[in-house]
């Protein structure tokens, strides 16, 4: 029984082929690069042991001058694949300053086959996966996914809060945590006037000053500006651009003032098209304040990145840590600018190898919130960037921010589950706000002292209307709350669209000017769909996916710990879902068995629009023009037209005719056909001679969000409108 190099082997039940460079599990194939293979055979080859980093350069490397960042990355790819052919399962174990240890069975067999059988497969991210999942392997992943989640904590009167779970309790645990922070505040200061767009409040740790952003709508556009607050309430004017200013940090002697600025490139709209994948362009301004003075004393920038910026925060004095993707098609890493010496540098991989998504750092201490597939978690990591503790999250919308203190963490759960402490042991609490506030807020942020709550609140109202085919117009719902998602009810026209009035999210039924409500919900509403034969809607918030029967005026659950898939079809019948499912950039429809929660991929590649039938899908690959189409019971899509321009939005189809907008929101073409039988645009049918010249002239007709579309009785549409913010402070005690 050899164990070289080329010996195939099984990796619990996972067959190993180092000659083909490939993995088998049940059917299925996924190839490695040759390098990630030589990890995997070195592992397996003393899988009785703890391997380090050098040994793994000395061996596999062999002497080629590589870093430690080698071995992380090849780790991280070996761990994802083995999770996409085998599920969120640990294969590969890193022990903290020795190294990584195979912790399944490893098998050397003479009667290993030598060639695998292989399947249709798609690229992604360098690892060939096969077309479709096994039931087994489904399975085997939602069984691992919910022992995953499976150690709720209850805390008070936030139960929706259950769903924390400490992974580990690391040794770092040997003395109480010291908390100078309070959790319950019971007054309110307003800190701007009505009528303000002012944002972002960000304390300075002397505690007495602030910085935030203020919005100003001008004849031109648009401009951002960044004020600083003194001790006796007047601020002065430290920037001003004609992008949009994203982030603040202040460095931890406050004498420097980092902000993030986005803007578009030259000659493209403000915002993106539908579906587009993001194009912006981010610089990093670095400035030296004198508060004396009230004046600039230095400004350093780092500017151009042409990626993704999720978050920016000081490691040092010197130096700024944040997370971005380097353009399309890359994945978010940690990176470290170091601004005396204009030093750019990638950090080394999590060893979890799961992807970073945002990160803010407190005396060297640094909290990173990753991601793996659908698995979300929290990190804390020492000065030597080794974890102290992991906690998994059921949701990556979490805007963080370090306690004062340094015990732990602000967290506010932007899908509805609250406002919360995280400290440093993986215990959280409830911050508790005045009582009868339901505020919708953001971008929370202790004061220096641990007893005020400085926080964004906005008042987000945009009105709903129907536009009719003759150009009539008629308000569905206004004056108050924003009304995001609508939907037709197709058999007499009536509308359901869903309402988030000031915290309060509910349902409403509209017809002939009529308006009822349905049901008032605990989350705000994320998506919103009319079930196949038009007797339930189909809704996700807060993470679950909901039926509200229209006959009965009941709601149940279809799909708890969902995550972030979005519903497209939902057929009571068959009781299957269709969904959009996101994994990194890829963006595809699944298909739910909701009685045997067997799923099963129905596209490969990225999808932008997508409307479904009984028996049809209807997409468009993202950034692509064209429309295909997946007929029941058929394995492969076929493209019907090459005529509808990319990142369009589909309203409504038919056998003959697609009804659609293009451009994006805010700044849409205005709505469009698309005869199939002709593959022809026949915008006169459905546009007015205003609307087909801004077509033809390639410029946006309405600053509009068009929601759904009815061949008798017209377009649903919410207006674009500036949102309202003002920013706010609660207090532990009434002043």
């Amino acid at each position: 029984m050899t164990q070289d190099d080329q010996s195939p082997f099984y990796l619990d039940d996972i067959l190993v082929s180092p000659p083909h460079n490939q993995l088998s599990l049940q059917g299925r194939t996924l190839s490695l690069q040759p390098k990630v293979m030589a990890v995997l055979c070195y592992l397996a080859r003393h899988s009785d042991r703890v391997v380090s980093n050098d040994e793994l350069l000395d061996h596999v490397w062999q002497g080629r001058v590589v870093t430690h960042a080698s071995v992380q990355k090849s780790m991280n790819t070996l761990r994802n694949a083995l999770a996409e052919l085998a599920g969120e399962r640990e294969f590969v174990a890193h022990f903290s300053k020795r190294g990584y240890q195979l912790v399944v069975p490893v098998r050397f067999e003479q009667s290993v086959p030598a060639r695998f059988e292989h399947a249709a497969a798609v690229e992604v991210h360098g690892v060939t996966s096969a077309a479709e999942p096994t039931p087994s392997r489904i399975k085997h992943r939602m069984r691992h996914i919910a022992i995953w989640l499976a150690l709720p904590l209850v805390i008070g009167s936030m139960g929706m809060l259950a769903w924390l779970a400490l992974q580990n309790d690391t040794g770092s645990r040997l003395q109480p945590l010291v908390k100078q922070h309070t959790t319950v505040f019971t007054g309110l200061i307003p800190l701007s006037q009505p009528g303000q767009r002012e944002r972002r409040a960000e304390p300075h740790p002397d505690g007495k000053r602030m910085a935030y952003i203020r919005d100003l709508a001008t004849g031109e556009g648009h401009e951002s500006q960044i004020l600083i607050r003194g001790p006796d309430g007047s601020d002065w004017l430290l920037a001003s651009v004609e992008g949009s200013w994203v982030d603040l940090a202040w460095s931890p002697s406050g004498r420097n003032l980092v902000a993030t600025e986005i803007r578009r490139a030259e000659g493209l709209p403000r915002t993106p098209d539908y579906f587009e994948q993001p194009n912006n362009l981010y610089s990093f301004h670095i400035f030296t304040l004198d508060f004396r003075g009230e004046r600039l004393l230095e400004k350093n920038l780092l500017s151009q990145w042409q990626g993704l910026v999720a978050s920016v925060t000081w490691w040092d004095e010197n130096t700024l840590e944040f997370v971005a993707s380097l353009g399309p098609g890359s994945t978010n890493e940690r990176y470290r600018y170091w601004i005396a010496e204009q030093q750019l540098s990638a950090l080394n991989p999590l060893s979890s190898g799961f992807t970073p998504l945002k990160s803010v750092v407190h005396d060297k201490r640094t909290a990173v919130i990753s991601r793996r597939r659908n698995a979300v978690q929290l990190e804390f990591l020492d000065a030597e960037q080794e974890v102290l503790a992991t906690v998994a999250l059921p949701s990556a919308t979490l805007d963080i921010s370090w306690i004062p203190d340094g015990t732990g963490l602000l967290v506010l759960d932007k899908s509805g589950l609250g406002l919360y402490t995280l400290d440093r042991y993986g215990q959280i609490a409830p911050v508790r706000l005045p009582g009868g506030d339901a505020r919708a807020f953001s971008h929370p942020r202790y004061s220096r002292d641990g007893t005020a709550i400085v926080l964004t609140t906005f008042k987000d109202d945009k009105n709903l209307s129907l536009r009719g085919g003759d150009g009539s117009y008629q308000l569905i719902a206004g004056n108050g709350g924003a009304q995001s998602l609508s939907r037709f009810l197709f058999e007499d026209g009536a509308v359901i669209f869903a309402a988030d009035n000031h915290g309060e999210h509910s349902l409403w039924r509209w017809h002939k000017g009529h308006k009822e409500l349905l049901q008032v919900v605990e989350n705000p509403l994320e998506d919103l769909l009319v079930a196949a034969d038009g007797n339930a809607l189909v809704y996700r918030s807060g993470g679950t996916i909901w039926q509200w029967d229209l006959r009965t005026q009941k709601s149940s659950t279809l799909w708890k710990k969902a995550g972030a898939v979005e519903p497209v079809f939902y057929a009571a019948g068959s009781n299957e879902l269709l969904f959009i499912r996101r994994s990194g950039e890829a963006r595809n429809v699944w298909l739910r068995d909701l009685k045997t929660q067997e799923e099963r991929q129905i596209t490969f590649g990225t999808v932008g629009t997508v409307m479904a039938s009984d028996d049809k899908l209807y997409f468009q690959y993202s950034d692509q023009p064209g429309l295909w189409r997946l007929d029941q019971g058929k394995p492969n899509p076929v493209q019907i037209s090459k005529q509808l321009p990319k990142n369009s939005k589909l309203l409504h189809v038919t056998d003959a005719t697609a009804f659609f907008v293009a451009g994006g929101p805010c700044h849409e073409t205005g709505l469009q056909s698309l005869d199939l039988l002709t593959d022809v645009l026949s915008m006169e049918n459905v546009l007015s001679t205003r609307d087909i010249q801004s077509v033809r002239d390639g410029r946006a007709s309405t600053d509009v969000i068009s929601q759904d579309y009815h061949p008798v009785f017209g377009v649903l549409q919410t207006e674009c409108k500036p949102t309202e913010s003002q920013l706010i402070q609660y207090v532990s005690a009434p002043e």
